[in-house]
């Protein structure tokens, strides 16, 4: 081998080296997350809409009533009096879509019924009631709002959850309808992909120089398509990728028309296998839990502003079914003695992960606690905040997995809550380290023996709590000797740790050697490599017949 072929050789090499490497797929992991409240939020947006309808509906019929000295007795008499057909159509009713024209309505699918009889001269008699809901307008222009369904009606009451889901796990939405919907029942599970379109629109204003400006309205809109075959109250997604991004949703139909799930996404993601297991998303969704438990039992008290809640059980649709939809919504996923069950059959209460503790009023005191986690001690308060309860040591950050070079720091980070002061006592290997109690812990200029589990445990005049343990991995590189050629045409390279530890003929498996002619294309150089004496020794034979060739050596 010529000093240039030399040369290029020794540049060429690259050494790949790392003390600790762990390298394993991530569980199958899926996380729920319960949003409640977005289905009821959809729901009263709904029922308003409802109303709105009922009250063009009775205003249009005293004006017909004012002309001609009764209430109309079918709604095809009040085309000059209503704005649109669309008021006749109840916006929770997905079976049809808003008619253009009074032309394109189909009269035989109109959600609102007169009712007969309505007398002009008594204003309390119901004029007009809504087949799907149980709002009505009187003869006088007052709306009744139910927080309920006519009987038959396909009601949903348990959405399909969000969910966070690993590559390669199993994703499962299901949907539950009310026990008196009419039979038989339909269910089309869709896929929606969301998408944005951009208005630009001029606003006259003949106070500017120009006339007017121009408006820029980002909208979100959504295209549907039919999943063929998933006709169940339950659609699986078995082995997601990450390419799953989009929404899904359920359309439930029977004679009386077709109700619609909230949407429900499923996010994939392998840091997903972190978030269903350490203690600092525990905390974020416990917190996720409690605020949706609050604003139901808000929601709850508006409609019953005389029944005190003081027990879960009490929390009821309209039909008698939990207002929690699902129970993963009362178990918090750091209980280790208690395990949500699939459905409500035999259900007790009072075995939760959290409470409802006695609390006044939210005009007495808005910030009193409602209810309170029996783990972490979070409390959701009367106005829908959350706080921590308790003088009780809580963690609440994460402890970071840890790569550091040899020769440089390694810095790990804890953070609680609790009564001060709060002492951190830092373990490695479950021995403690004195060097500090402060909640950062610094390892300077590292070697071979920082490497290993590092856990925390924090601790007040009330208690302590127990971190998780983080792995901290020290890369050591490797130190070359000088080239040699013991024969024509025979590359020789040794190395081995820079700190002087020998490299073990065990190690030899996780090392691999590939070559390139030109930097681009790497090919693998099988039976090239040994370990002799604590020295890795890389020996090409084949090297003189290569104008140019590149090393790289890689431990795994």
């Amino acid at each position: 081998m010529g000093e240039g072929h030399y040369l290029t050789a020794l540049k060429g090499l690259r050494l790949k080296m790392t003390l600790l490497l762990l390298v394993a797929s991530a569980q199958a992991e899926v996380v729920p997350w319960p949003l409640t409240g977005t289905a009821v939020a959809k729901d009263g947006a709904l029922r308003i809409d409802c109303v709105n309808n009922l009250h063009q509906i009775g205003y249009a019929a005293k004006r017909f009533a004012n002309d001609t000295g009764h209430f109309p007795s079918a709604f095809r008499e009040l085309t000059n009096y209503l704005e649109s057909p669309k008021l006749l159509l109840c916006p929770a009713n997905a079976a049809h879509s808003p008619p253009a024209s009074w032309a394109d309505l189909d009269w035989d699918a109109v959600d609102y019924e007169l009712v007969p009889g309505a007398n002009p001269a008594d204003p309390v008699t119901r004029l007009c009631q809504c087949k799907i809901h149980n709002n009505f307008v009187n003869a006088d222009g007052f709306v009744a709002t139910q927080d309920d369904y006519h009987a038959g009606w396909p009601a949903v009451i348990a959405h399909p959850l969000d969910e966070e889901a690993t590559p390669g796990s199993t994703v499962r939405f299901e949907v539950k309808i009310t026990a008196n919907a009419l039979q038989p029942l339909y269910f089309q599970w869709r896929r929606e992909h969301l998408y944005f379109v951009t208005n630009v629109s001029f606003i006259t204003n003949t106070n500017l120089y120009d006339g007017g400006f121009y408006r820029t309205n980002r909208e979100a809109s959504f295209t549907v398509a039919e999943l063929p075959g998933e006709t169940s109250a339950v659609y699986v997604m078995q082995n997601v990728t990450t390419n799953v991004y989009d929404y899904y949703s359920a359309a439930i139909s029977n004679a009386l028309g077709v109700a619609l799930s909230q949407r429900a996404r499923p996010l994939v993601l392998s840091v997903v296998a972190t978030r269903a297991t350490n203690d600092y998303w525990f905390g974020l969704r416990c917190q996720n839990n409690l605020r949706q438990i609050r604003l139901l039992a808000g929601i709850r008290e508006a409609f019953y502003p005389d029944q005190a809640i003081t027990n879960f059980s009490q929390m009821l649709n309209y039909d008698g079914s939990p207002m929690f939809e699902w129970p993963v919504l009362l178990f918090c996923p750091a209980d280790k003695a208690r395990t949500a069950p699939a459905d409500w059959n035999n259900f007790d209460f009072s075995n939760t992960s959290y409470e409802i503790l006695p609390h006044p009023s939210i005009e007495e005191d808005p910030v009193a606690p409602f209810c309170q986690c029996k783990v972490h001690h979070y409390y959701a308060a009367m106005d829908g905040s959350v706080a921590y309860a308790t003088n009780s040591p809580l963690l609440v950050g994460l402890l970071e997995d840890q790569t550091a070079t040899f020769g440089s720091d390694a810095v790990i980070r804890a953070n609680a809550l609790g009564l001060p002061p709060l002492t951190y006592t830092w373990y490695k290997d479950g021995q403690p380290v004195l060097t500090t109690t402060n909640r950062t812990l610094t390892l300077s200029n590292v070697v071979r023996g920082d490497a290993g589990m590092y856990s925390v445990v924090v601790s007040n005049s009330a208690g302590s709590v127990q971190s998780s343990s983080t792995t901290l991995t020290v890369r050591i590189p490797q130190r070359l000797a000088n080239p040699q050629f013991p024969s024509q045409g025979v590359l020789h390279l040794s190395s081995a740790y820079a700190d002087g530890w020998p490299v073990s003929p065990g190690e030899l498996a996780g090392f691999e050697v590939e070559v390139s002619p030109n930097l681009l294309d790497w090919t693998t150089l099988a039976n090239s490599l040994s370990v002799s004496n604590g020295l890795l020794i890389l020996q090409d034979n084949n090297s003189a017949n290569q104008t140019v060739r590149f090393y790289r050596i890689i431990q795994q």
